[in-house]
């Protein structure tokens, strides 16, 4: 055999392992790609399961303090409220309040469901039925004009404006 054959043999052979590596790594590809569509899913319902615990955190109150579910019903139906009853009523839309902005913090940095898009109007359009009855109260709209500004940032709360409860 000549060196012309043999340099032949190992082009073909290089040629061979070259074609194999390429399989492989095409395989290990779609391995990966389908780990991160688990990791992906896994995110997601850790996400939604969080964000559920977060909310029934902030909505116990309700279940278990007989006192403040009558705050909270006077609250909704617009009955004023005393200075205590008021400043609990408003700590409690502070709390759900901080949970909307948190959302809306993660939705901003594409941490967030792409079901709601790249803007905040979808999470406002879910929950305004909720925050109208929530701000159905004067306390509550003294507290939203006179402390909530200093408690939130300045592009939450003109986005609240602009697609929360009190558009119109």
């Amino acid at each position: 055999m000549n060196w012309d054959a043999l340099g032949a043999m190992g082009e073909i052979a290089g040629a061979i392992a070259v074609i194999a590596t390429l399989f492989f790594l095409a395989r290990q590809l779609q391995v990966n790609t389908r780990e991160l569509e688990r990791n992906n899913q896994y995110q997601r319902s850790t996400s939604v399961t969080n964000g559920n615990d977060i909310f029934n955190q902030t909505m116990r109150p309700l279940i278990q303090d007989a006192e403040f579910a009558e705050i909270y019903l006077k609250g909704i139906s617009g009955q004023s409220l005393s200075e205590v009853e008021a400043l609990r009523y408003c700590t409690f839309i502070l709390t759900f309040l901080s949970i909307v902005e948190g959302a809306s913090e993660s939705l901003k940095a594409g941490l967030s469901f792409e079901d709601y898009g790249s803007g905040y109007a979808a999470i406002f359009d879910q929950i305004n039925p909720f925050l109208e009855k929530l701000f159905n109260n004067q306390a509550a709209m003294k507290w939203l004009q006179e402390d909530a500004p200093a408690l939130f940032t300045k592009e939450f709360f003109e986005v609240f404006y602009e697609h929360g409860p009190l558009r119109n």
